[in-house]
C-alpha cells in the first residue's frame, strides 16, 4: 500500500510540474466536434466541463488590467482553466466569492501559475487581481447553474461534478432560506427586464469586435455602407452580436422584435446627426433606442472584461 501511495504522489507531482513554456498547441489536428461530444455524452448545445491544460502557454501581452492578451492560442486555455479551478478547488456550499478564504484564492493562483508564464515586466499582483476577478464571475456562474439546473430540476450533479452527497444536500438547504429565495426572487425580475439576450460564447465582445471592425473596413474601402459609422461603435457591436442578415446596402432581421429595435436605433443615431439628441454618460444612441437602461454593472456592446 505505501508503494502503491508513493507512486500515485510521484504522478501527482509530474502532473504539476510545468513542461516547457509553448507559444502554440502541439497538434495541429481538432477532433470532428460532433465525435467528441458523442464521446463525452454531451446533447446539442450542451458544454462539457472545463479542462485544465496539460501543457504551458507563454503569455505575451497582457492589458493595463491585467487581461491576458496573446497569445491568441492560449486565451481559450486560460478560460477554461480559470473554470476547472473554481469547480476544483471551490466548494459549493460557499454562498458568493466574497466567502471564498484567501487560501483557495492563492491555491487557485498557483494553479494557474503552473500552465501560464507571464511577461517578466508585468507585475504579479495585477495578474492576479484580474485573474480574481473571472474566478468571481466562473463562481456565480457555477452556483447559477446548479441552482437553474439541477436544484429547481431535482437532477443530481453528484455524477458531473467533484461534489459530495453532504454539500449538495447542505447546498439545497442553503437555496430553502427564505433570504436566498428573496434575493433569488429580485434576480429573477431584474434579468426580466432585459428583453435581449444573445449568447457569444466565453470570449464575449472581446474576439468578435476586431472581426467586425476588420469586415468594416472592406465595406469601406469599396465605398459601402459602414454600420459602425452610421450608428456608433457600440450599437453597431449590438447589432452584429445578434447576426442580422446583411447585405451591400442593408442590414435586417427575422425576428420583428429585433427589427423593430434595430429601426429604434437608426431612428435615434439619425437624431444625433440632426443635432435633436445629444447622447450623455449611459443615455447613448443604443440605450436610447432599446428603451431600457443599462444593467447597473454590465455594458452592452463592448467587452465585460475592458
Amino acid at each position: 500500500m505505501s508503494q502503491f501511495r508513493e507512486m500515485m504522489s510521484q504522478e501527482e507531482v509530474a502532473h504539476e510540474d510545468a513542461p516547457e513554456p509553448m507559444t502554440a498547441t502541439m497538434s495541429t489536428k481538432r477532433p470532428c466536434q460532433s465525435r467528441k461530444r458523442k464521446w463525452l455524452g454531451l446533447k446539442r448545445g450542451e458544454r462539457g466541463l472545463n479542462q485544465f491544460p496539460d501543457d504551458t502557454y507563454a503569455i505575451t501581452d497582457v492589458s493595463p488590467i491585467g487581461q491576458p492578451l496573446a497569445l491568441e492560442e492560449a486565451l481559450p486555455k486560460y478560460r477554461n482553466a480559470i473554470g476547472f479551478c473554481v469547480r476544483d478547488i471551490l466548494d459549493i456550499t460557499i454562498k458568493n466569492w466574497f466567502g471564498v478564504c484567501d487560501d483557495d484564492k492563492m491555491k487557485i493562483w498557483d494553479k494557474m501559475k503552473t500552465r501560464f508564464q507571464f511577461p517578466r515586466n508585468v507585475p504579479d499582483d495585477l495578474v492576479k487581481e484580474y485573474t480574481m476577478k473571472q474566478c468571481a464571475v466562473s463562481f456565480r456562474n457555477w452556483r447559477l447553474e446548479m441552482d437553474v439546473k439541477y436544484a429547481k430540476t431535482g437532477m443530481d450533479p453528484i455524477t458531473k461534478y467533484w461534489i459530495s452527497k453532504g454539500q449538495w444536500a447542505f447546498s439545497l438547504e442553503q437555496r430553502n432560506d427564505p433570504n436566498f429565495l428573496a434575493q433569488s426572487e429580485a434576480n429573477s425580475q431584474l434579468t426580466k427586464r432585459n428583453k435581449y439576450h444573445h449568447h457569444l460564447g466565453t470570449g464575449g465582445y472581446q474576439h468578435q469586435v476586431p472581426k467586425w471592425r476588420q469586415e468594416e473596413a472592406v465595406k469601406k474601402a469599396v465605398e459601402l455602407p459602414v454600420l459602425s459609422e452610421e450608428v456608433g461603435e457600440r450599437s453597431a457591436n449590438w447589432i452584429h452580436a445578434w447576426k442580422p442578415k446583411e447585405t451591400e446596402t442593408n442590414v435586417s432581421f427575422e425576428d420583428p422584435m429585433l427589427d423593430e429595435a434595430m429601426k429604434s436605433i437608426f431612428a435615434v443615431a439619425g437624431m444625433q446627426q440632426e443635432g435633436k439628441f445629444r447622447p450623455r454618460r449611459d443615455r447613448d444612441i443604443l440605450s436610447v433606442g432599446l428603451g431600457n437602461p443599462e444593467h447597473p454593472s454590465r455594458v452592452r456592446g463592448i467587452s465585460s472584461k475592458e
